[in-house]
């Protein structure tokens, strides 16, 4: 009691920082960049502009900005998963949190009902607390703090004396700080209420356009789209992106862009000597795997113009760790805006060019290079059919304009007029993943090993939003994937995948969300891709088990399973217990078709990150991770009176196209079906597995690690 005082004393005190984030929309509701944001406090009589790339002004409520004050990145507020779980009674979980301040802490049952709360005033750091529960059930275990809430699914079966949440102590560690003072902060007076007008421009097929003004009192944080009555012109394939046809680093180099299917390219390779925030590269003559390094193509000067640097893997990552998802996120080297691409986003790139028969060689799908190779300067001495030396003047129908740039490797500069060498920002091992044009090849090069980080190789650097082609939730990638080369169980057209059949000869849809192809509808298949039966389980102990693979329908009802597809155990999911896997992609077929895996935990957040990274896809923008409607069904669920729950409003959910149907699940008996959806990941071992859950009264995905024995669906990524 005497903390929480001292806390509500100390906020009391303390100025409250407000956030405005701004992002533009055309006519047709595509991304468009905002050349600036004009923000007026109509009531006191100031006015901020933000000029790209900045696009968020932060205010404080009844001060100016406290120079001294330092905010840290990273996860600022996560909740472990409690251990142990399932649990008797009793259990123990961690919150790590990245700014001191009150956090809210509650339990609620699959009803949404409240059972517990608990208010704390945490340092940074992490912090364990001990969980009571008198009944038995599943519990939903929410932390909030300042917008930021995280959660944690929760099994108990009984025991406990009564229900509480206890502080037991803390393990403060030290987070990495920074100035709290953005680019877009102002020291300008503000309170809360105060009458405020929002406007942007934006550049819209060759003309300066003005969105609509937003006028409102304001009353916290809050996220904008400013839209504008104009439309963007559409993509065209091979041509400069609409909503970005070039591009400044902070040198002044101005680039040309790229677009082909939802993706945005530099088409030229960089050529910055200089970080986005202003820090110099040096000039590299030797190997280093901590110093950041340019080189100079064939160690001439004059190449840079036209083939760009070559950059070691230090200078391109800047500091970051490794990524594999789309986007990736890392700005790296890159231009504020635009990031280094992972070898996910190069998969997708390549995948889109096999899959149109305009840039194959030969009618070969996976002879692409010379469609992305420029049409001058490379060797010419090679001997194989659609080789990029040979017949140059028919390269590059993508206009790509791959550039021979060679690259600094073991021996030093190498390889000019050979090679186009690509950096990713995906490390394998100690080494990083590239992509490269041979002169000597048909087919664009991707070693398996990577390259020695310690190498120079070129860089182009990816928009870090699309012009809506290539988002989960675009009506255009709906019940569809692109596709190089359909397996011999899918139906393709137009280069996407439109079908999906199992072992049973059972029918999927399928949908394109972020980089990732996943099932539209639960598996409802009752053999393994290689015959191998799956036993139908009953409703008896014998059923719950981890050695005997089994499915059940859902509410013990088979006709539920055309509609909610079945449930499995996890033994039956992932098939063999010893093939469990955290990595991305998990590569684990388990139950899955062949050409499909069963994914992992990292494959959910992946795909959960960014579904919480699209503004479009959150209900409320002052949590982030309001997003279960999006993946919701617009059926099965029933009634919640809880806002942004899959049950609120069955209309506005499926903005994803996941279509995440409440099949239940089986734990002795069934239960749950139009409550809620959960789904098996290829993550666990014998005793517990990692599940993603959706649930009628939660307004966010909900993780754990469930009793193997259990029940539940099943959705499969594509290889």
């Amino acid at each position: 009691m005497l903390l929480v005082m001292a806390c509500g004393f100390v906020l009391t005190g303390l100025a409250q920082t407000v956030t405005l984030t701004f992002s533009g929309r055309d006519a047709q509701n595509h991304y468009v960049q905002l050349n600036q944001v004009t923000v007026t406090n109509v009531t006191r009589g100031w006015q901020e502009t933000l000029v790209w790339p900045d696009t968020i002004l932060t205010m404080q409520n009844g001060t100016g900005i406290d120079d001294a004050v330092e905010t840290c990145h990273g996860a600022s507020l996560q909740l472990s998963q409690n251990n142990p779980n399932p649990f008797n009674g009793t259990t123990h979980v961690n919150l790590t949190v990245a700014d001191a301040g009150m956090v809210m802490m509650e339990i609620a049952d699959v009803n949404g009902k409240i059972v517990g709360t608990h208010r704390v005033c945490p340092q940074q750091g992490t912090h364990q607390f001990r969980i009571t529960l008198s009944h038995a059930g599943t519990y939903i275990l929410t932390a909030r703090q300042n917008g930021k809430s995280s959660s944690v699914k929760m099994v108990c079966h009984g025991g406990g004396n009564g229900n509480r949440i206890e502080y037991i102590g803390s393990h403060v560690e030290t987070l990495r700080a920074t100035s709290l003072r953005p680019k877009g902060a102002t020291t300008n007076p503000f309170q809360f209420g105060d009458q405020m007008e929002y406007v942007g421009t934006a550049t819209i097929g060759g003309n300066v356009c003005e969105s609509q003004t937003i006028s409102q009192p304001q009353q916290g944080s809050e996220s904008f789209q400013l839209q504008f009555d104009a439309t963007l012109p559409a993509p065209v394939d091979g041509q400069p992106c609409p909503s970005a046809p070039t591009l400044t680093d902070i040198d002044g180099n101005i680039y040309n862009t790229w677009q082909m299917g939802g993706q945005c390219w530099m088409k030229e390779n960089l050529r910055t000597t200089r970080f986005a925030d202003g820090t110099p590269l040096a000039l590299g003559e030797e190997h280093s795997s901590t110093e950041s390094y340019y080189y100079y193509p064939d160690n001439n000067t004059a190449n840079a113009d036209m083939y760009g640097l070559l950059y070691n893997w230090t200078a391109v990552m800047h500091g970051a760790a490794s990524s594999n998802v789309s986007p990736s996120n890392v700005q790296g080297v890159c231009p504020d805006g635009w990031h280094v691409p992972s070898s996910a986003e190069w998969t997708t790139l390549t995948g889109y060019v096999s899959g149109r028969s305009q840039y194959w060689c030969d009618g070969e799908s996976e002879n692409i290079a010379k469609s992305l190779a420029c049409n001058s300067g490379w060797n010419t001495n090679a001997v194989v059919d659609c080789a990029v030396g040979i017949n140059q003047s028919s390269n590059d129908a993508t206009h790509f304009s791959g550039m021979p740039t060679g690259g600094f490797v073991s021996s030093g500069i190498a390889n000019f007029g050979k090679f186009a060498m690509f950096w990713t920002c995906t490390a394998v091992g100690t080494n990083a993943e590239s992509y490269y044009l041979a002169y000597s090849t048909a087919t664009v090069g991707h070693p398996t090993g990577g390259y020695d980080i310690t190498y120079g190789f070129g860089v182009r650097c990816v928009r870090d939003e699309g012009n809506g082609g290539g988002g989960g939730g675009d009506v255009s990638d709906l019940n569809s994937c692109p596709v190089a080369s359909p397996n011999a169980n899918e139906t393709a057209s137009g280069g996407r995948i439109t079908e999906l059949r199992d072992y049973d000869n059972n029918s999927y849809r399928v949908v394109k969300i972020g980089n990732q192809c996943w099932m539209k509808d639960n598996l409802r298949t009752k053999h393994y891709a290689d015959g191998t039966s799956i036993s139908q389980g009953s409703n008896s102990m014998f059923a719950l088990t981890t050695s005997v693979s089994y499915y059940f329908y859902p509410d013990g009802n088979s006709s539920n399973a055309a509609v909610y597809g079945l449930l499995y155990n996890w033994k039956a999911a992932i098939r063999t217990l010893s093939s469990a896997s955290t990595s991305n992609p998990s590569g684990v077929q388990g139950v899955c078709p062949n050409g499909w895996h069963l994914p992992s935990e990292a494959e959910y957040t992946q795909m959960t990150d960014y579904v919480q990274s699209q503004s479009e896809y959150v209900c409320n923008p002052n949590y982030e991770n309001y997003v279960a409607p999006a993946f919701a069904s617009n059926e099965g669920w029933v009634s919640s009176g809880i806002s942004c729950a899959p049950g609120n409003n069955l209309a506005a959910n499926n903005a994803t196209g996941f279509s995440a149907m409440p099949a239940g699940q089986w734990a002795q008996d069934p239960s749950g079906i139009t409550q809620y959806a959960s789904f098996w990941g290829a993550s666990g071992d014998s005793s517990t597995a990692y599940s993603w859950n959706l649930m009628v009264n939660h307004p966010y995905p909900v993780v754990s690690y469930d009793m193997s024995e259990w029940a539940y669906s099943v959705r499969c990524v594509r290889n």
